[in-house]
């Protein structure tokens, strides 16, 4: 039997207790000079961890669909997609000829998949995954993050430069034109679908500089809206203290269906937030303090059978006040309080981090 994914891209049950988390799969993006970008394995009944070999690229993101995982990569000239099995981590094909792949998701075997490049529009590119055909890009706004599919609807979170972005591009598959949904919030990144018929759009918060990028003149925070997908209308908000945002730049947030509750992370000020979906509401904020030689925050997911947080770290920089992006990166195991019960080594830089579950005995 094929293992389940929960988190993004979600498959639900109607009773949690069923499946068990088999594997935890981290993408770690690697430093990106050195296009050293791994995933580890670990599972959590033995304690086992395994390292695949270096995939040559910036790892950005990944995606487990039936049964495969696609490593979402960008290099110095190009981007592409590595498909591997899940059982070895070796690479049975490759998707190339991609702009910047960021994110992606899977339609009826139609992969879409966000472009970040830096001073062009943004883009989303559909690749048919039987035969890795990549076919006409749709025009998306600056800088697209986030994708995500629900109700016959795709929705991209267009995170503009620095976080100047304030719209979502939305269109439905098979289209080759997408229309504009603004939202009130700075920096929109990613995008979770709830188990209410919402989405939730976490967004960063910008950074503006100077002319020279010598200072910095305005900084905003993040929040958390949820939008009504039928209607297309923004229902509720939370607005935090802090900007939302990867340490190194990734996926800013984790949605566990079967709990209905959402993490969102701000690698910067080492917190962590929950989200109980379905009362939109904050539930408990998260200091995790710097510790054990490690900080930062890139990469969440939660268990809620073992009711267990993984939350992905950097090593202290030799100065000891900034992440080291070249080292060995852990994930720490926290409980629902924030408190370490244990860690494992991970590559340079984690990015994501996604549960594989089977059914239990």
């Amino acid at each position: 039997m094929l293992p389940t994914l929960f988190g993004c891209d979600l498959l639900g049950s109607d009773d949690a207790s069923e499946f068990v988390t088999s594997a935890v799969i981290v993408a770690n993006g690697g430093n990106f000079g050195d296009q050293n970008g791994t995933i580890t394995t670990y599972d959590p009944m033995t304690g086992s961890v395994s390292h695949s070999p270096p995939l040559n690229g910036f790892l950005q993101s990944i995606t487990v669909h039936e049964g495969l995982l696609y490593a979402l990569l960008n290099t110095f000239s190009m981007g592409r997609i590595d498909v591997l099995s899940l059982s070895s981590m070796s690479t049975i094909s490759q998707i190339n000829n991609l702009p910047a792949p960021r994110a992606m998701i899977v339609h009826e075997g139609l992969a879409y998949i966000t472009n970040l490049q830096f001073g062009v529009p943004g883009s989303v590119v559909p690749v048919a995954l039987a035969s890795n055909q990549i076919r006409s890009a749709i025009a998306v706004g600056e800088i697209p993050e986030g994708i995500s599919e629900i109700n016959g609807k795709i929705f991209v979170a267009n995170n503009g430069n620095l976080g100047s972005g304030r719209a979502l591009s939305v269109f439905r598959p098979g289209e080759e034109t997408a229309k504009f949904l603004d939202v009130e919030c700075d920096g929109p990144r990613d995008l979770f679908p709830d188990n209410d018929g919402e989405m939730a759009i976490l967004c960063t918060g910008k950074t503006i500089y100077n002319e020279d990028f010598t200072e910095i003149v305005l900084v905003t925070n993040g929040a958390i809206l949820f939008l009504d997908v039928q209607s297309e209308e923004i229902v509720s908000r939370i607005d935090l203290n802090t900007q939302l945002g990867a340490t190194n730049g990734t996926t800013a947030g984790y949605f566990d269906t079967r709990s209905g509750e959402l993490y969102a992370i701000s690698g910067e000020a080492n917190t962590i937030y929950r989200i109980d979906t379905s009362t939109n509401s904050l539930e408990t904020t998260m200091q995790i303090e710097p510790a054990g030689g490690l900080i930062g925050i890139s990469g969440i997911a939660y268990d809620p059978v073992s009711e267990l947080l993984y939350v992905g770290r950097f090593p202290k920089s030799s100065g000891g006040s900034f992440p080291d992006f070249t080292a060995a990166g852990s994930v720490v195991i926290l409980d629902r309080g924030g408190v370490e019960q244990s860690r494992f080594e991970v590559g340079p830089a984690p990015s994501q981090i996604i549960l594989l579950t089977d059914e239990a005995e």
